[in-house]
């Protein structure tokens, strides 16, 4: 799985602290993976890669400089992933998208994900609920954050909800009948950024 995160030329020369010319040594020697897209003339190199040129070269105080956060996001409104992969990319946080529990489960073993948000109603499916990848998540200590939208009166006076949160035992339930900034204040507040 690979991020949709690229450098350029002079991004990566910038972030190793050496001239291009030394990259592009490294990119034609094979020590970087690159490829070369000719409408904008330029080499790209994805995150991953120069991340294994980084380990490669041992330079793990550029690594940790360079990683960035990772979120899950188990949630099939094309417009909620839009808005979260939008937002938080600004960030430099990366964002997977899972829609079943299976891929929420792949994720947390390949992504590595530091935080998970689920939509209330997804754990609640009569076919595929996400609940595996929440019981996964909060064994492997990633924040787990459950969202809903109903409003909050509603929200008080349904006992079942409230049992299936017990079960769940999120580390963060949010509301967001109002709008996601309450999603996005969680999610940042999770990863430790303002």
């Amino acid at each position: 799985m690979t991020s949709l995160h690229y450098y350029s030329l002079k991004q990566a020369a910038e972030i190793l602290r050496e001239p291009e010319d030394r990259i592009l040594d490294y990119i034609r020697s094979g020590r970087v993976k690159a490829q070369f897209l000719t409408n904008l003339m330029d080499y790209i190199i994805t995150h991953e890669d120069l991340m294994m040129f980084l380990k490669e070269k041992k330079d793990f105080g550029t690594m940790k400089k360079v990683l960035s956060y990772r979120v899950v996001l188990a949630d099939r409104d094309l417009q909620v992933q839009d808005l979260l992969k939008l937002e938080l990319g600004r960030k430099n946080v990366h964002v997977r998208l899972a829609t079943t529990d299976r891929e929420v489960q792949l994720l947390l073993a390949d992504f590595l994900p530091d935080v998970v948000a689920v939509p209330l109603a997804a754990t609640q499916r009569a076919v595929d609920p996400i609940l595996g990848g929440i019981e996964k998540a909060r064994a492997d200590r990633r924040q787990v954050i459950v969202y809903h939208n109903l409003l909050e009166s509603v929200f008080q006076s349904r006992i079942d909800v409230h049992v299936h949160l017990q079960k769940l035992r999120p580390d963060v339930i949010v509301n967001v009948s109002q709008g996601f900034t309450p999603l996005m204040d969680a999610i940042k507040k999770g990863l430790g950024l303002k």
